[in-house]
């Protein structure tokens, strides 16, 4: 009986997971060839650096206007916390200090992506107990396939 209850378990976090394992693949391998292309087109001597520039409410117009006039491409703007998203030189970078109305700035977290090598369910239904018992990555031998 609990064999049974292992192999529908296993069953059901497997149908589950390979859609959601599939897709995920592909748009993470489109997104890091996006990068790579984005990277490539930056020459070193010209590298652009992101920063977070957040400006007194009352200078709007001015801070966006040197920020423009500096080289500073504005990506986004977060009205809700007086804040651009912009994209500069990197020997550009000492400018922002020097803007009238800038309260704050700091640069754009760097992110990763990363891959999930076992989807989370796998483990949840305890799938890998059924047909990985020791956890090599290997199918035992003996055991079901489903």
């Amino acid at each position: 009986m609990k064999s049974k209850k292992l192999i529908l378990a296993s069953s059901i976090a497997m149908a589950l997971a390979l859609p959601q394992l599939g897709s995920a693949s592909i748009e993470a391998q489109d997104e890091q060839d996006w990068l790579r292309k984005q990277m490539g087109t930056v020459k070193s001597e010209d590298q652009v650096v992101a920063y977070y520039v957040r400006y007194n409410e009352k200078t709007k117009n001015s801070v966006q206007s040197a920020l423009i006039a500096n080289g500073a491409k504005i990506n986004h703007h977060l009205e809700r916390v007086n804040t651009y998203s912009v994209t500069l030189p990197a020997n550009q970078v000492s400018m922002l200090n020097t803007i009238a109305g800038v309260e704050f700035m700091e640069p754009v977290p760097e992110k990763e992506l990363m891959a999930q090598v076992v989807p989370w369910n796998i483990d949840q239904f305890q799938a890998r107990d059924v047909w990985d018992v020791d956890r090599d990555g290997n199918i035992d031998p003996g055991a079901p396939d489903g």
